[in-house]
């Protein structure tokens, strides 16, 4: 990942905790790092901006969107 996706995600990250969302509740970051995961956080960001406050279900449902068919492999979701 370069370090300009990097800084993005860092900063949709605080932008979120800002709101206060945590993303701990809904995600395992760690995870939520991978590239793929890259349109998740411009929803995210695009959700913020309008002021919304997803709830941890509606954010493993964006990530679930996001990934498809490789949701199911993804450790990140907490059952």
């Amino acid at each position: 990942m370069n370090q300009e996706t990097w800084d993005y995600i860092l900063k949709i990250d605080q932008k979120a905790w800002n709101a206060g969302i945590d993303l701990d509740v809904a995600v395992n970051p760690p995870n939520l790092t991978n590239e793929k995961l890259l349109p998740f956080w411009q929803e995210l960001d695009r959700l913020l901006d309008a002021g919304a406050k997803p709830t941890p279900e509606q954010i493993r449902q964006m990530v679930q969107k996001t990934l498809g068919d490789d949701f199911y492999d993804w450790e990140g979701v907490i059952p």
